[in-house]
């Protein structure tokens, strides 16, 4: 993740359902020098929560290439013999 991500925020105590949407506003590195947790914009308010409680909401492009998703898809149907399916 980084600044500027849309994550969803897990909450124990709410349905999956009920998730808040947060912005990343700060990466807090732990003392191996490694993201532990973020610094949120939620709503009207700033949150600090773990990595393992976040969800990245959407693919940013720079991470995935849509020439090699293409290509992964097609490489799936012909590995399958599914080519003619299509």
């Amino acid at each position: 993740m980084k600044v500027g991500d849309t994550v969803l925020v897990e909450n124990p105590n709410k349905k999956r359902l009920y998730r808040s949407l947060a912005m990343v506003l700060e990466l807090l590195p732990g003392r191996d020098g490694t993201v532990r947790a973020l610094r949120l914009k939620c709503g009207n308010a700033e949150i600090i929560r773990t990595v393992q409680r976040l969800f990245p909401l959407e693919i940013q492009p720079e991470e995935l290439p849509i020439a090699a998703v293409v290509e992964q898809f097609f490489n799936y149907l012909s590995y399958h013999n599914l080519m003619n399916v299509v």
